[in-house]
């Protein structure tokens, strides 16, 4: 069995990923390599692909971030149990894909689309959902398009994404829920990602 990741979470002493070519969830144990099968997830078919974009975790627990799913899944490390959060469907989501990316800030867990037109925010104590379509009302992408492809960057309670669709930034407060569209570059610009040096976003 070949196990084919993207998605990698360094927690403790071991390294969590997901893999992208069937469902199952493994860690490594950093000193001695020394890899454990930890299961997939429950009700979904063994090989069932690019479920997860990207792996957090909080209170010794794994949030796995749905690429092409409609849920956000949780494991408990101590427990070994399984929940879930169900995410609304958005009609006209193109193949079925999510998010790319998240961030978690003040016990409330940030999910940014790919394709999903929103940013979800999830109070993780009280897995109450909400959701901003706002900050994408006047982005225009054709449809196989995706919002945004690489990781965010935290900047104390700001958070910056590279668009996928054109030459700007969003710029979202954590704290405040509010944002902005900075333009960067020449029209007809697009990005992958972004990445910040602690004096410069490149």
């Amino acid at each position: 069995m070949r196990l084919v990741s993207e998605a990698i979470l360094h927690f403790e002493d071991k390294l969590y990923l997901f893999a992208n070519n069937m469902n199952m969830l493994y860690s490594i144990e950093i000193e001695t390599g020394c890899i454990e099968l930890i299961g997939g997830i429950p009700n979904r078919n063994f090989y069932d692909k690019r479920l997860v974009a990207a792996i957090i975790e909080w209170k010794r627990c794994i949030y796995l971030i749905p690429l092409v799913s409609g849920n956000i899944w949780i494991y408990s490390i101590d427990n070994k149990n399984w929940e879930e959060i169900e995410i609304n469907s958005y009609e006209n989501n193109w193949a079925n894909s999510y998010f790319r990316n998240a961030v978690i800030f003040n016990d409330i867990l940030y999910l940014f689309g790919g394709y999903y037109p929103a940013i979800v925010k999830v109070e993780l104590t009280t897995k109450n959902v909400q959701y901003d379509f706002d900050v994408f009302a006047k982005r225009k992408k054709e449809e196989k398009d995706l919002f945004f492809r690489g990781t965010p960057v935290q900047v104390d309670d700001n958070v910056y994404l590279a668009s996928a669709i054109d030459n700007s930034i969003l710029k979202y407060s954590l704290t405040k829920s509010t944002y902005e569209w900075i333009s960067v570059g020449k029209d007809g610009d697009k990005f992958s990602g972004i990445e910040w040096d602690g004096n410069n976003f490149w």
